[in-house]
């Protein structure tokens, strides 16, 4: 997925030195439901980032990891999820603090461990297709160093899915 996107960069650019490459590392909440009727769970999430920018556009392969942990003792629930989403950001406000709005695609493939009274049971999900769309806040903090905040709603492609939401922080590292 990632060559896809520096291609696909490559090609818009005209060759790879017209572009800026990105390299950064995020952290943030997800905000979701994990079962009909329960209430919504805070889950930490982490990114790992590897995008260029081509003038106003910037194409981004992200890799990202969630993990929720709840019960007490010798009953518990441990889910986590391991997602690649490939992403097209389009900076709305060129300026030092670029705003801008993305969407995304990708898939998401999850385990969830159970336990009670020292038994086990794990199950692992079927990878399953993610559609996204987010709006964003960017700056060049320090000479080749970015900060950036954004806001996003991811769903799986399905009918009748509800959406989730996440807030991300990340630092970029320019080439």
């Amino acid at each position: 997925m990632i060559r896809l996107v520096i291609a696909a960069v490559v090609l818009l650019s005209g060759g790879p030195a017209a572009a800026d490459l990105y390299v950064g590392a995020g952290t943030g909440i997800r905000v979701q439901k994990y079962a009909a009727g329960a209430g919504s769970v805070n889950t930490p999430v982490h990114s790992f980032v590897l995008g260029a920018l081509w003038e106003r556009w910037m194409f981004l392969g992200e890799v990202s990891q969630a993990r929720y942990e709840s019960g007490a003792g010798s009953v518990y629930v441990h889910r986590s999820e391991t997602g690649a989403l490939a992403w097209v950001r389009h900076a709305v406000t060129p300026s030092y603090w670029f705003s801008y709005v993305a969407l995304g695609g990708g898939i998401r493939s999850s385990m969830v461990e159970t336990g009670v009274a020292g038994a086990t049971a794990e199950n692992r999900g079927e990878s399953e297709g993610v559609g996204a769309v987010a709006l964003g806040l960017q700056s060049q903090v320090a000479n080749s160093f970015n900060l950036g905040f954004e806001l996003r709603s991811l769903s799986e492609l399905e009918a009748g899915t509800e959406p989730w939401f996440e807030t991300m922080a990340r630092l970029f590292y320019q080439f």
